[in-house]
């Protein structure tokens, strides 16, 4: 827990160490990988598509933004500044993103930053809200600093993909998937399965969706190995263990200009044209006037 001097506010606890959030390290198993082309071809609406090869692929994301009663009754964390005789205030938690069961994810200002611009320094963390409308402990994923490096995306199937960009310093990227329900953290070097890493070593994850499947891409030589312009750059959506990879949905056929109509077309079409071409010469019949 927070050290005495941080406040702790009614309904919402901030968890400070690292370990409290991340109660264990899972070790599973390596998801199921499914190529969907090169990240350059990629665009997204409620699918993952292809513009190359037309191919789409589920990918639905339907977590959401906070709505006007989580903006204006959101969690809270006072920190306290100064010595003996401390000041303290108190921050609203920014959400920005909940899901379905009630998981809300977002930053506070980070525990001994500076109070005259105390948002510099952000803490990403995560809570659950229950059916009477308070919240769960407020937990860390990223303390201070390094939040200003770093994201995180939620998910309907109640995880969080947290990515740690490592700041000015250390520019090594690290990427984990945390899990809500059992509080355990998985790297995700072993969610890839083996014959990925030998080929790309680093993969970055960009999404994940509502069942869980992590979109992922890597790196490899293109055909002009000395040029860092011929890298190609692989998508690939990981499912994990237990579920059916995603199917690709085909391109829409377009019709054929040249087919011809049904039977049935065909007689609705030349009965219009016949009505049309008597209504016609009626008309001429009757509007026409003699100017001999």
């Amino acid at each position: 827990m927070k050290d005495a001097a941080i406040g702790l506010v009614g309904r919402s606890l901030l968890a400070t160490a690292l370990g409290v959030a991340l109660t264990s390290v899972s070790s599973a198993s390596p998801y199921t990988a499914t190529h969907v082309g090169e990240l350059r071809e990629l665009w997204m609406s409620s699918t993952l598509n292809n513009s190359t090869t037309g191919v789409s692929y589920p990918f639905a994301m339907t977590t959401r933004s906070p709505n006007v009663d989580e903006l204006l009754n959101p969690p809270t964390v006072t920190r306290a500044y100064g010595g003996d005789s401390p000041t303290t205030v108190t921050y609203p938690m920014i959400v920005t993103e909940v899901n379905d069961a009630g998981t809300s994810i977002g930053t506070v200002p980070a525990e001994g930053g500076d109070p005259s611009n105390p948002w510099d320094a952000r803490s990403r963390v995560f809570t659950v809200r229950s059916e009477d409308g308070g919240y769960a402990l407020l937990v860390d994923l990223l303390p201070g600093v390094l939040a200003s490096h770093s994201e995180m995306m939620l998910s309907q199937s109640n995880q969080i993909l947290v990515t740690d960009f490592g700041g000015y310093t250390t520019q090594t990227q690290k990427t984990w998937l945390f899990d809500v329900n059992s509080r355990t953290s998985t790297p995700l070097e072993a969610l890839v399965p083996a014959e990925l890493l030998a080929t790309y070593g680093t993969m970055i994850a960009t999404g994940i969706d509502d069942r869980g499947n992590l979109l992922v891409h890597g790196a490899r030589p293109g055909p002009y190995p000395d040029q860092p312009w011929s890298t190609v750059v692989d998508a690939f959506i990981l499912t994990p263990p237990g579920q059916a990879a995603p199917s690709p949905i085909p391109p829409p056929i377009p019709p054929d200009p040249l087919q011809v109509p049904e039977p049935s077309a065909l007689w609705i079409f030349g009965g219009v044209a016949a009505a049309l071409g008597a209504r016609a010469v009626v008309g001429g019949r009757g509007g026409r006037t003699d100017r001999s």
